[in-house]
């Protein structure tokens, strides 16, 4: 059998309890718990794992009991729920990518019926985006963006071996038509040229199924995907492909 290896991700929603602890308590970044000394309870703070810590656990308890589908765990993020607003926004833009490839190939597979490479693109665009701007430890997009649909539009061969890729792309947002920031992609937002250090993309079909409104505890880069992020998961997805 072939196995193809690929990042995805998986959201757990978690019910614990803890003694003492104030109410903006987190499981794993500033966590507290009470510890027993000289069998009286005392209040520590700041004595929860860290993430580093319980990712390094899951890895050892994995390496004992994984599952056939998990390799190695990756990263852990704790999660916040936003209170984000209730409008959703439906904006439509449109996306270039220059591609490196066979453009008589993709020609002619848009005119089959059994080489649907213009749907494989599409789908890629769709997942790519909603991969990159899922919940990471570095960037917290506040106006959670999601592509909701894609449709090529049109090809143009450039060279012999490149060519581009017009998609017309409908997105949502929460309460973001009227927003400076209305736009897919965040690469020109003063005092946002941060860039990400860490990439875990999910590619799977229909991509990452991420509840609404949520950002990494500690992300510390507030704005959505850069077109140099985006590249990087549609070129992740097409080797994964």
């Amino acid at each position: 059998p072939i196995i193809i290896a690929f990042d995805f991700a998986l959201f757990f929603r978690l019910h614990g309890r803890c003694i003492g602890c104030p109410s903006d308590t987190n499981l794993i970044i500033d966590a507290s718990r009470r510890r027993l000394s000289d069998g009286v309870e005392e209040f520590q703070s700041n004595s929860g794992p860290t993430a580093v810590e319980f990712r390094e656990l899951m890895t050892q308890i994995l390496s004992a009991n994984a599952p056939p589908t998990i390799i190695d765990l990756t990263e852990v993020s704790e999660l916040k729920i936003y209170s984000c607003s209730e409008q959703i926004d439906t904006i439509d833009t449109a996306v270039g990518l220059k591609l490196f490839g066979n453009y008589d190939y993709l020609i002619d597979a848009t005119d089959s019926d059994t080489l649907p490479e213009i749907e494989i693109m599409e789908h890629i665009v769709h997942n790519a985006y909603n991969s990159v701007n899922m919940a990471n430890s570095e960037t917290c997009d506040e106006e959670f963006r999601r592509v909701a649909d894609v449709k090529y539009a049109s090809a143009e061969r450039l060279s012999d071996n490149e060519f581009t890729m017009i998609f017309d792309i409908t997105y949502r947002c929460r309460d973001c038509a009227s927003s400076l920031t209305r736009t897919l992609f965040d690469d020109n937002l003063s005092g946002h040229s941060l860039n990400r250090t860490q990439y875990f993309f999910d590619v799977r079909d229909p991509g990452p199924d991420e509840p609404p409104c949520v950002c990494a505890i500690g992300a510390y880069i507030f704005r959505g995907p850069t077109t140099q992020e985006f590249s990087l998961a549609v070129h992740q997805a097409i080797l994964a492909r």
